[in-house]
């Protein structure tokens, strides 16, 4: 909280370390919304479970704490290798710090790159169907990938607008 401010969510689960009076008054004097997922349903918050299943194996269950200090220098040692050495299999085996420098670096320059939009008065239709987001249709447009293909019989009204034979 130091260094990015307080949180205006905390998603969690239902656990005994999150629905206790002393964290749900941390929250409220902090005015920061516990957002608790359904019970049984760690898939609602699977990042942070993913995590958590591995700060457990990987670091608690695997040392010993002898006071509140060692714990803290175990834990960062941990984080950092984490973080700075370790490969991730879904950041394409990169670390996080190498992901997060590459996600920085592609946003910053999103801002320096202007987009490249129709004028105000253009076709904005014409243009998104040349680019094959939509598709003609002898009835109107219809966007390509969500809607069944258009045929004769669905611009004349036949068969409840559906396509058939297909």
């Amino acid at each position: 909280m130091e260094t990015r401010g307080v949180p205006g969510t905390i998603r969690c689960d239902n656990g005994p370390e999150f629905t206790s009076l002393y964290f749900t008054e941390w929250c409220r004097d902090r005015s920061v919304t516990v957002h608790y997922i359904q019970p049984g349903k760690p898939v609602q918050n699977g990042h942070v479970e993913s995590f958590n299943g591995r700060f457990r194996d990987e670091c608690l269950n695997t040392k010993w704490f002898v006071n509140l200090t060692d714990a803290r220098r175990k834990i960062e040692t941990w984080r950092k290798a984490y973080n700075e050495e370790r490969p991730h299999s879904s950041l394409a085996y990169r670390t996080p710090d190498e992901f997060a420098k590459t996600c920085s670096e592609l946003t910053s320059r999103m801002a320096a790159i202007p987009p490249d939009r129709p004028s105000e008065s253009g076709n904005r239709t014409a243009v998104l169907a040349g680019k094959g987001s939509l598709a003609p249709c002898p009835g109107g447009l219809a966007l390509a990938d969500s809607a069944p293909p258009c045929s004769q019989s669905s611009a004349t009204g036949g068969s409840g607008g559906m396509a058939t034979g297909r």
